[in-house]
Order: C-alpha cells, then sequence, then structure tokens
C-alpha cells in the first residue's frame, strides 16, 4: 500500500505546484481519489485473506475506514449530480477545486504516514507478530466464551441503559466517569461473541440472540448515535464472519450495514433537530420522548417537514456529501494560516485523571463544540474534523507527519495484543479487542484528543484491571475456575483462518 501511494502524492504536489494547467487539477481530483480507494480496498481485502482475525484490528479498519471517507467520500464534489454539486458551492464549507487537490494531498500524506507507523512496528515486531499469528494458545482462558458473553451483556446492558444513558441524557441528573460510558462497550462484545457461538452451531445461544439483538438495536437507535446504531449491527456480524469464515457473506452484510448507516443519516439529523426544537440541546429526551420521535420518523413525519421542492430534496445525495471531510480539513488550514490556535488539546490531559480521584472533574466538552463556533461565530451544534486536519491545524505538515506516525505505530502495537487475546480465545480481554478497533473505524473522522488520546487510559485501565483480576483468578482453587472447554470455541479463533470466497 505504501508503495502505491507514492505516486499519488507527487500528482497532488504536481496539481498545486502547477494551478494554471487546470487539466491536471481535474485530473488530481478525479483520478487520486479513485486510485486512493483502489489501493486501500485491496489492501485491507489481502489482509483478511491472510488471516480473517485481522477483522478484529485496526490494521484492517484504518484502510477501510480511509478508503471510504478519504478517498470516496470527496468525489462527491467532482461526481456527485448538478443538485449536489451546486448544493455544496453555496456551503459555508464549500472549496474550489485547487483546495479540494489540497484536501485530498492531506488525507493521502497522513494516511501514508500512519501507513508508515504500522509499517515500522510491524517490521520492529516481526517475532513477536509471527508468535502472535500462531497456533498454539499460550494459556487456557479462566472463563468460557459463553460465561463471558452472558456476563458482558448483562453487566454491560444494565449499566447502559439504566444507569450511563439516562444520566447522559439529562434524565437522572448525575454525572458519570468516562470509564463507566467505556465500560458499557461490554454489550457490544457480548454480542459478538455470542454470535460467534451460534456461527459454530450452539443453537441455545442462538435462541438468545435472536431474542435479545434485536432489543440491543432498538435501544441503540434510541440514542440516535449513527456510531451507537452501526456497532450494535457492526459487531454481532463480525463474530459471525469469525464462526462461519465467509468473506462473500461477509461482505454481503456490510452492504446491508453501509445502507443501514445512508438511513441512519437522516434517522439521527432529524432525531437530534426534534430533540433540539423542545429542548434547545440535542441530548436532553428521555426513552418515552425518543421512541416517540423515532415512531414519527418510521411513519414518514420526516417528509412532511422538508421543503416543498421534494424533489429536489430528494435527489440531494446528502448520504455522500456525509462521507466527505474535504470542506472541514480546508477550513481547518485556513485557522491555522490565520494564527487561529487549536485549543482542541488543552484540556486533553483531563482524560487522565479518573473522576473518582476528581469528583469535580469538569466535564469534558467535545472539540467539535468549539470547531464549529471558531468557523461560524455561532453554538448548538457539534462539527467533525479527521486526526489528519486537527494536526496539521495544531502544527502544520511537521505535526501531520509525526502525529500520524505515531497513531499509526499505536495502532499497530494494540493490533498485535489483539491478536494475542484472540490466539488463546482470552474473551475476558476482548474488550481491549473491540476499543482499538472501534477507535479505528470512527476515530480517523474525529479529533485526536476525543478520537486517540482518549482512547488510552481506557485501555491501558480495562488492561490493568483485568491483569490483576486474571492473576487473582489463578490462584483460586482450580474447582472454583471455569474450565476452558475446547467445543466452546467452535472452529477456534485460534488458529489462523482463511476465508471462503
Amino acid at each position: 500500500m505504501l508503495a502505491a501511494l507514492v505516486p499519488l502524492v507527487v500528482l497532488y504536489f504536481a496539481a498545486l505546484a502547477f494551478t494554471e494547467f487546470q487539466s491536471l487539477t481535474h485530473v488530481a481530483n478525479r483520478a487520486g481519489p479513485i486510485w486512493f480507494v483502489i489501493v486501500l480496498a485491496r489492501g485491507a481485502i489481502n489482509l483478511l485473506r491472510y488471516d480473517v482475525r485481522l477483522i478484529w484490528t485496526p490494521l484492517f479498519w484504518l484502510p477501510a475506514q480511509s478508503a471510504i471517507f478519504f478517498g470516496f467520500g470527496p468525489l462527491v464534489l467532482v461526481f456527485g449530480n448538478d443538485v449536489t454539486r451546486l448544493w455544496a458551492t453555496t456551503h459555508y464549507l464549500s472549496v474550489t477545486f485547487e483546495e479540494l487537490v489540497w484536501a485530498n494531498q492531506l488525507s493521502t500524506i497522513g494516511v501514508f504516514c500512519l501507513l508508515l507507523g504500522i509499517f515500522f512496528h510491524l517490521r520492529l515486531s516481526h517475532y513477536r507478530w509471527r508468535d502472535a499469528l500462531s497456533e498454539e494458545r499460550k494459556i487456557r482462558p479462566p472463563m468460557s466464551a459463553r460465561q463471558v458473553a452472558i456476563t458482558f451483556i448483562v453487566f454491560g446492558g444494565i449499566l447502559k441503559y439504566l444507569v450511563v444513558l439516562p444520566a447522559a441524557w439529562g434524565v437522572t441528573g448525575i454525572v458519570v466517569p468516562g470509564f463507566l460510558t467505556n465500560v458499557t462497550k461490554l454489550v457490544d462484545v457480548g454480542f459478538a461473541i455470542m454470535a460467534y457461538l451460534s456461527a459454530c452451531g450452539n443453537s441455545r445461544v442462538r435462541t438468545l440472540l435472536l431474542i435479545f439483538l434485536p432489543i440491543h438495536i432498538i435501544l441503540s437507535g434510541l440514542t440516535f448515535s449513527k456510531e451507537e446504531l452501526i456497532t450494535a449491527f457492526l459487531f454481532p456480524v463480525l463474530g459471525d464472519l469469525m464462526g462461519r469464515r465467509s468473506l462473500r457473506r461477509f461482505l454481503i452484510v456490510i452492504i446491508g450495514i453501509t445502507l443501514v448507516y445512508t438511513w441512519s443519516q437522516d434517522f439521527v439529523s432529524y432525531g437530534r433537530a426534534r430533540i433540539f426544537e423542545d429542548t434547545g440541546t440535542i441530548w436532553k429526551a428521555g426513552y418515552g420522548q425518543r421512541a416517540d420521535i423515532a415512531t414519527d420518523f418510521l411513519l414518514g413525519e420526516e417528509f412532511a417537514r422538508k421543503s416543498p421542492d421534494l424533489a429536489t430534496q430528494m435527489e440531494f445525495q446528502g448520504w455522500w456529501t456525509r462521507l466527505n471531510y474535504a470542506g472541514v480539513q480546508v477550513a481547518a488550514r485556513n485557522l491555522y494560516l490565520a494564527g487561529v490556535p487549536n485549543d482542541s488539546f488543552v484540556n486533553a490531559w483531563l482524560y487522565f485523571v479518573p473522576r473518582i480521584i476528581w469528583p469535580e472533574k469538569p466535564v469534558i466538552i467535545g472539540p467539535g463544540w468549539f470547531f464549529y463556533e471558531r468557523l461560524t461565530g455561532n453554538e448548538g451544534t457539534f462539527l467533525g474534523l479527521s486526526i489528519y486536519g486537527d494536526l496539521f491545524w495544531l502544527g502544520g505538515w511537521a505535526t501531520l507527519v509525526v502525529g500520524s506516525f505515531l497513531v499509526g505505530w499505536m495502532f499497530s502495537a494494540m493490533s498485535l495484543r489483539s491478536m494475542r487475546f484472540l490466539r488463546d480465545g482470552n474473551y475476558l480481554m476482548f474488550p481491549l479487542v473491540l476499543l482499538p478497533m472501534k477507535a479505528a473505524i470512527f476515530a480517523p473522522t474525529n479529533f485526536v484528543a476525543n478520537g486517540i488520546i482518549a482512547l488510552v487510559p481506557m485501555y491501558l485501565a480495562y488492561f490493568l484491571l483485568m491483569s490483576i483480576a486474571l492473576r487473582i483468578i489463578a490462584l483460586m482453587p482450580r474447582r472454583l475456575v471455569a474450565h476452558q472447554k475446547t467445543p466452546d470455541r467452535g472452529r477456534g479463533i485460534g488458529p489462523r483462518q482463511t476465508v471462503a470466497h
């Protein structure tokens, strides 16, 4: 992948150096992103062909995510229909063709440096990677997969739907520590393990999955969060893939999830807009109010709220424009050139201070709130940015190159540990597989502070707590520790698996 991106970087530099040649600019904006998508998509698929377990690591999701948001997304500005391109020229985040070349160049250099960090880690940790990809288990897990799945779903579900979400929605009036908020991800890990066991032929688990997974998906929809909704769909699919090992089946389901994502964008926007109309915020609403809003959307209320020119509204390719981060990246560059400081890192240290130690710790507001205020002078919503735009805004090309390299190195190191957990079938450590994988899916289209830095203390805290817990379990009498049976692994997460095509 690295070598194939070098000509693309050269093309973008040439297009920006010779702006008088408009044909070169048009070639860069059309052929460049297409080549970018081909290179990264092919690299991601080749990783799955080598070892299907890599789908649980950032090594697969970083190129896959980048191909969608930094390759396919910007193409809307050149290949979108007339209505969409006209809208793009009048939006406050509109860009010129030269600025689009710059945004594509920024993404390509950022992704290149990120992949370079991964490459160097792989080279320097070659023997450890070879051991992690081996077929031999190094430890015997203290709990079976079914026990871990049920524990995660029950504990994570109660914590998420009865404690964390009501607090976040202003229903209970309490402040929940950030660590507990991330612990709610256990419920998604539990359903992934259940789907894996179901695919391996466990009929009892399949029954439980069919009963409780739809409930989880519905409740995730009421959060009006694309991340929560897609995660609820995606993780069971990944668990099913581990059991069935069919790349074709996986690709079909991914297409379905992509359609859900496209539909969810209007659903989420409608839900947040309704809540904002009622409360002046996009989060203060309980389960009942959210259920009413979701019902209105499903019954067609969303269309009644559109402008009279419904035909034009329906032609607008909003789903595609939301995959395009060129506008916000150019906006971040303009702020950097204007000398406007990037203060999204100022409070990053707060992520490392547990609320249990500092009960009065300020509530951390996402940097997207301040980014939107900087650009528009208004408040009331969050505006996303890519980590590459954020790093450039912090200090130009130098921080982009160094920061992207370090992010790639970090994700590769976490991927190595994930492969060890997968090899050993150590399901208690699966949240440490989930956290970096989910970050690789969503963090590149976020700020560094809440996308990357916030991940580190959560990862280290869970690793430390579970390492202590596993040592305590190891010291317990053998009869009190659940014995891990081979059939519980089904066809095995440990050995390297190739996928059927």
